[in-house]
């Protein structure tokens, strides 16, 4: 789509970063790569089975 990308793996790195995408006025990306372990998911039930709440899906829930 025409937008520049920069990856960025040091905190210390952000501000040429932000300077070098901002210069052109162009789309850009920044991929922050700061830390190594892995992100908790944005919603913990995302991984939960699912809770039937209407009586004529009870048969199929998880639970």
């Amino acid at each position: 789509m025409g937008a520049q990308g920069i990856t960025v793996s040091r905190v210390d790195e952000i501000g040429d970063a932000l300077k070098t995408v901002v210069a052109p006025g162009k789309p850009a990306v920044i991929d922050l790569l700061l830390k190594r372990e892995l992100g908790e998911p944005f919603r913990r039930d995302a991984f939960r089975m699912p809770r039937r709440l209407l009586e004529k899906y009870q048969a199929h829930s998880a639970q």
